[in-house]
C-alpha cells in the first residue's frame, strides 16, 4: 500500500473545503439581514411576508451549491489516497428548501418574526427586538446552509464505495465540544455532531490509516494562546484547572450539556408529489393519495439526517444507505 498522505495535504483540501463552505453559508446570511432590516416593526407579518418570497430562492440556491460541492470534493479527497473515486452525481436540489429535520424553510425563517413580536409584548422597544431577532436570523441561515453542505457530503460519501469513514476537522476558533471530537473517524454512515454557527468539518478517508488525527489537546493550546476569550465561552476557569491538574478533556468536557443529531424521526412532505424527484419513486412504491394540486406519495419522506440515524440504529450497511438516499430522492 502506498504511504498516507501528508496531513498538511488534507488538512489543506478540508479547510479550502470549509472555507468555500462558510462563504456561501455566510452569503445567504447577508441576504438574510438585509431582507430583515426592510421589515416594518409595526406590522411584522405583512412586511416579512412581502420579503420571504425573496429569501427563500436565495436560501435554497446557496443550500443547493452548498449540497453540489460535495462530490468534487469527495474526489479529491480519494485523490490524495491514491484512489479514483466513482463518478457521484447528487440531487443537490433535494436538499434545498428544508430545514435539518424535514420542515420547510419558510417555516424555519418566521421563528425570528414570533420571537420579536413575543419580545416587544413583553415590553422591549420595537428597535431593540428587532436587533436581536436579526442575529438570530443570520444564526440561522447560516446553520442550515452549512447542514445542507455536510447532508450532501454524507450522501456522496455513502455513495462512494471506496470511502470507509470521515474524520471530523476542526476549524479554529472552536468550542470545547467540538475539539473533544476532533480527529476521530467515524463510518460513513455516522451522523455529524453539530450546534448552530458549527465550523467543522469531514475528512472522507478510504481508512482510518490514511488520515492523521488532529489532537484535542493541542487543539486546546492554541486555543489557549490565540483564542483565550473564545476558550472561556466554552470551558471555566475551573475546568481549565482541572485540566492544568491532568484531568481528562473528554470528562470535562462532557459534563456539560452535550451535542445532538437532530431528535425524533425527521419526515419532510417536500417533494413527495407526483412532480417531485422522490416522490414519483415513493408514489411508484406505495400509491398516491390526494395532496392539493398533484396526489402525494402515501409514503412519507425521510430527512437524510434520519436515514444516517436509522442506519446507525439499525446497523445498515453501505448499500442499504445507498438504497435508502436514492428512495428518498437523494442520490440520482
Amino acid at each position: 500500500m502506498s504511504a498516507p498522505p501528508r496531513a498538511a495535504d488534507t488538512a489543506a483540501a478540508a479547510d479550502s473545503y470549509q472555507r468555500g463552505q462558510a462563504r456561501v453559508a455566510a452569503a445567504a446570511a447577508v441576504a438574510a439581514i438585509a431582507a430583515w432590516r426592510g421589515i416594518n416593526g409595526k406590522a411584522l407579518d405583512l412586511s416579512w411576508l412581502a420579503v420571504l418570497t425573496r429569501l427563500l430562492p436565495i436560501v435554497s440556491g446557496a443550500q443547493r451549491k452548498a449540497a453540489a460541492a460535495a462530490p468534487a470534493y469527495v474526489g479529491e479527497l480519494l485523490a490524495l489516497q491514491d484512489a479514483a473515486a466513482t463518478a457521484v452525481r447528487l440531487a443537490d436540489g433535494a436538499f434545498a428548501g428544508l430545514t435539518g429535520d424535514g420542515r420547510p424553510m419558510a417555516t424555519l425563517l418566521y421563528a425570528p418574526v414570533a420571537l420579536a413580536k413575543q419580545r416587544i409584548g413583553a415590553g422591549m422597544r420595537i428597535a431593540d427586538a428587532l436587533a436581536a431577532e436579526e442575529l438570530h436570523l443570520a444564526v440561522l441561515v447560516r446553520t442550515q446552509v452549512q447542514d445542507a453542505g455536510r447532508m450532501g457530503l454524507q450522501a456522496a460519501m455513502a455513495a462512494e464505495p471506496k470511502i470507509r469513514g470521515y474524520v471530523r476537522h476542526v476549524n479554529l476558533p472552536a468550542c470545547a465540544r467540538c475539539i473533544i471530537l476532533a480527529g476521530r473517524f467515524y463510518r460513513y454512515s455516522a451522523g455529524f455532531q453539530r450546534h448552530p454557527n458549527c465550523d467543522c468539518t469531514m475528512i472522507p478517508a478510504a481508512g482510518e490509516q490514511w488520515v492523521e488525527s488532529q489532537d484535542p489537546a493541542e487543539l486546546i493550546a492554541q486555543m489557549r494562546d490565540q483564542h483565550a476569550a473564545k476558550l472561556r465561552r466554552s470551558l471555566t476557569e475551573g475546568d481549565l484547572k482541572a485540566l492544568e491538574h491532568g484531568a481528562d478533556l473528554n470528562q470535562v468536557v462532557n459534563a456539560h450539556r452535550g451535542m445532538s443529531t437532530a431528535a425524533g424521526r425527521s419526515i419532510t412532505r417536500e417533494g413527495t408529489t407526483r412532480r417531485g424527484f422522490a416522490g414519483k419513486r415513493l408514489i411508484a412504491e406505495a400509491g398516491s393519495r390526494p395532496g392539493g394540486r398533484y396526489r402525494r406519495a402515501v409514503a412519507v419522506r425521510l430527512t437524510p439526517a434520519q436515514i444516517f440515524d436509522e442506519a446507525a440504529r439499525l446497523n445498515w450497511g453501505r448499500g442499504e444507505i445507498v438504497r435508502q438516499l436514492t428512495r428518498f430522492g437523494y442520490i440520482i
